[in-house]
């Protein structure tokens, strides 16, 4: 099996947050006026899905029927008011000009 980027290298490590949620307030504090961005397939909208479900009480954020990229900015009413978490759908892993990085706190990404 082989890698385009060997795993061993890198390490995933929280920068502002701890690095186990136990509980829902602890993520929506910890994404509070984070940007976070999901890349990728229906894999991504899984996790994307999942986040903003267990910190922000936003259940089933992007239907499976959805083929767009979307951002969901919690309001006021919502643990994680502040944070911007969005999906770019991008199955063939796609990374173009237009992608600044130093825009995002937390990128994940992965590509089938």
């Amino acid at each position: 099996r082989s890698f385009l980027v060997d795993p061993d290298m890198y390490a995933w490590v929280a920068r502002d947050c701890t690095d186990e949620w136990k509980d829902p307030p602890m993520a929506a504090s910890c994404l509070k006026t984070k940007r976070v961005l999901f890349s990728g397939d229906s894999h991504m909208r899984v996790h994307y899905n999942s986040l903003l479900a267990f910190a922000c009480d936003i259940p089933d954020a992007a239907q499976k029927s959805f083929h767009t990229s979307q951002c969901h900015a919690p309001g006021f009413w919502s643990p994680c008011w502040g944070a911007t978490v969005c999906l770019e759908h991008n199955m063939l892993g796609w990374v173009d000009s237009v992608l600044d990085l130093s825009k995002w706190d937390v990128v994940v990404a992965n590509f089938g």
